[in-house]
């Protein structure tokens, strides 16, 4: 439309292509080779296929529970990224094609989680560091200046509200029901929150003291760098989510990588 503010409207064609339910016949594509960051057309050929198989799993598992087509997810571009450059962190799972400020806190952990594990027991590497990484998503110029407080602790966010119900002695479950979100993605909340250097109260969420006590020595024998070698040291006895939770303690204490 014309004028001082111009905006997008539906033209008469248009409103006869809706009303008369009319066909769109669109080119598709010889390749699904996408103009993403994806490091070229070799390495769309050279993804890992079987943790792609497991990444499109967890795709139609979190579909199914939020009851929305797959692709609302994230389609099978971002998958293939995935399954080339096998992020093993937050920040670098921010970098795959796709991943935004809402779908990082929403599927970050899980899928992060996944490709730790699989990556784990075949001695794979991150391999974000090795290509360019664009800025991280949501990152205004006046907060690259520092004239702002970071995103995770500003007074209303989404990880303030974590910490505001943590500093409320609950637990882990009691936390997720609250906000209406997965237990992995409040555990992603407490990762980033103690990364930026926050001190955390995690007493309420820890495991009981034996079981806190095996997990620490699993870690202190295996490293804490991935979840998958202490799980199997413990012989599969304890939760990732356990294993998660003591790692964040590790950390904020200083013992853990």
């Amino acid at each position: 439309n014309e004028g001082e503010f111009p905006t997008l409207g539906v033209t008469d064609k248009g409103r006869r292509f809706l009303q008369e339910r009319q066909k769109l016949t669109l080119p598709r594509p010889e390749t699904e080779v996408s103009t993403a960051p994806l490091a070229g057309k070799a390495a769309a050929a050279e993804y890992d296929t079987a943790l792609f198989a497991e990444l499109r799993n967890l795709r139609r598992q979190l579909a199914e529970e939020q009851d929305v087509p797959a692709y609302v997810v994230f389609g099978d571009v971002s998958l293939r990224q995935m399954a080339y450059l096998f992020p093993q962190s937050l920040d670098s799972f921010a970098q795959i094609h796709g991943v935004g400020a809402a779908k990082l806190e929403q599927y970050g952990p899980r899928f992060v989680a996944a490709i730790r594990q699989y990556a784990a027991a075949r001695g794979i590497a991150d391999r974000t560091a090795a290509r360019p990484l664009a800025a991280a998503p949501n990152r205004s110029g006046r907060e690259r200046e520092g004239r702002q407080p970071p995103l995770e602790t500003r007074p209303g966010s989404t990880y303030e509200t974590t910490r505001a119900l943590l500093e409320q002695k609950l637990s882990l479950s009691e936390i997720a029901r609250r906000r209406n979100l997965a237990e992995q993605t409040i555990l992603g909340h407490l990762e980033r929150l103690t990364l930026q250097g926050e001190t955390l109260d995690l007493a309420p969420l820890l495991p009981a003291a034996e079981r806190f006590a095996q997990i620490n020595a699993a870690f202190d024998a295996c490293g804490d760098e991935f979840l998958n070698p202490a799980w199997e040291y413990l012989a599969g006895q304890f939760t990732y989510d356990e294993l998660r939770l003591a790692r964040i303690w590790r950390r904020q204490k200083g013992r853990g990588k």
